[in-house]
């Protein structure tokens, strides 16, 4: 399902994965995708809505967010077929779905195996079970792509 949707954004909304360093299976990625799951949807969005969505998820410095407005209104798209496009976009918005429900069910699985965990005698003895890292709380300084 990830390789589905980060294949699919690369055909036709590219500018997202490029925006959003790459990891489709952050909230903030994902939350992004559901908003605008196509190029078209993106250059109709307010200045404002995407400043404020990219200051929610840990954007401070006001000279990245207005490069990546200015790179949002200045980028082309790859195309404009409503043939490609429309059932594209429609598409994204499943994937999306299920990867969010996904994320929900692994967030439980993790919860259930840390419990069971915390009272098994060879967690104690051997330390604690490895987490999934969480989305970076602030994007990276470089364009370098970082995972989640």
């Amino acid at each position: 399902m990830v390789l589905k949707l980060t294949s699919l954004l690369k055909s036709f909304y590219p500018l997202a994965l490029d925006l959003l360093m790459g990891d489709v299976t952050c909230e903030r990625t994902l939350e992004w995708l559901k908003r605008r799951p196509s190029h078209q949807k993106l250059k109709r969005a307010r200045s404002g809505s995407l400043r404020r969505f990219l200051q929610k998820h840990g954007y401070r410095n006001q000279d990245q967010i207005d490069g990546i407005i200015e790179r949002v209104r200045d980028a082309n798209t790859l195309t404009n077929d409503a043939a490609f496009v429309d059932p594209s976009a429609l598409y994204v918005e499943a994937l999306v779905a299920q990867t969010g429900q996904l994320n929900k069910h692994i967030a439980e699985f993790q919860q259930q195996i840390r419990l069971v965990m915390s009272k098994h005698e060879d967690t104690v003895s051997r330390g604690r079970i490895p987490r999934r890292a969480p989305c970076p709380e602030r994007p990276p300084s470089s364009r370098s792509a970082e995972t989640c």
